[in-house]
């Protein structure tokens, strides 16, 4: 295995002659990654509800969860929208959505949630009817 210290790059300069990784540039995190990590965590919650169902009057359209996210610098504020299956207790699933939102942008991108806001449009029936 090379020796990291006198390993060269591509271009040929070897590594001791190249500035530590933060001083190289910044890494920006888009929007709509903060915003597909969400709706993913979101989804793994018990009781909200994703995905189509049949077409008809009242029926859940499958919209949900959706997404929106602002990020400043290392910083992230979310809103997410959820369907949440009908009987299961609001507060709680709303907590937990809060949490695992807050946790799986932490985690997996590195950014600090200052405010995750969740809301529960529609409560969805077993049948797939929306309430």
């Amino acid at each position: 295995m090379a020796d990291p210290a006198t390993s060269a790059d591509p271009a040929g300069a070897p590594d001791r002659d190249r500035p530590e990784p933060g001083a190289r540039g910044r890494l920006t995190i888009a929007e709509k990654a903060v915003e597909s990590v969400a709706c993913q965590a979101a989804r793994e919650v018990s009781g909200v509800v994703s995905g189509a169902s049949s077409a008809g009057s009242r029926r859940f359209s499958g919209e949900y969860p959706r997404a929106s996210a602002h990020v400043a610098g290392t910083h992230a504020r979310v809103g997410v929208e959820v369907a949440v299956r009908w009987a299961v207790p609001l507060a709680p699933t709303a907590a937990a959505v809060r949490d695992r939102v807050a946790e799986r942008v932490r985690t997996l991108l590195d950014l600090q949630p200052d405010r995750v806001d969740v809301v529960v449009p529609e409560l969805v029936t077993e049948s797939g009817r929306t309430l």
